[in-house]
């Protein structure tokens, strides 16, 4: 415990998005896909063996993740999170 914090008061502020949860049906092929993707990539950036070409490296997982549906599922992750706070403002 902290020195100047107050014992059996608890000050931490929950956020917004607690109790969300993601329903990935309508994504599942992109999501599917984008894993797919994102292991050719893996291992070359947590290993840096891109060395000075990671920032290429960087844009050409971008530009393939937008060919295969990252647009998608953000669009619907969203529109999924903006339907829950919307629910929980009621």
């Amino acid at each position: 415990m902290c020195k100047n914090q107050t014992p059996g008061v608890n000050f931490r502020t929950p956020s917004p998005l607690a109790g969300f949860h993601l329903r990935t049906g309508a994504i599942s092929i992109e999501l599917a896909r984008l894993g797919a993707l994102y292991a050719e990539y893996y291992t070359g950036f947590c290993h840096g063996t891109y060395g000075t070409d990671t920032a290429a490296r960087i844009a050409e997982l971008h530009a393939r993740s937008e060919q295969i549906g990252l647009e998608t599922v953000r669009t619907e992750l969203i529109r999924q999170l903006q339907a829950f706070l919307d629910a929980k403002a009621e």
